[in-house]
């Protein structure tokens, strides 16, 4: 999600990354990239980036809000 007044924050709980210059997180936007590349090269790569999105997802939201 887009919002102007969150541009350029710095990393924080909510933003682990930080926004860009939109106030999109960037966190997210490294998961597209890495779920792109995932799906196109299958084979290890593939397993790789599920096996780290399992890990995270494993995590409790309450751990990481504030």
């Amino acid at each position: 999600m887009q919002g102007l007044l969150r541009s350029l924050e710095a990393p924080s709980r909510r933003h682990l990354m930080g926004t860009d210059h939109l106030g999109r997180d960037l966190f997210s936007e490294v998961g597209t990239v890495a779920g792109v590349v995932a799906s196109y090269s299958r084979g290890r790569v593939d397993d790789v980036v599920m096996r780290v999105a399992e890990t995270l997802s494993s995590i409790p939201r309450s751990s990481l809000s504030c």
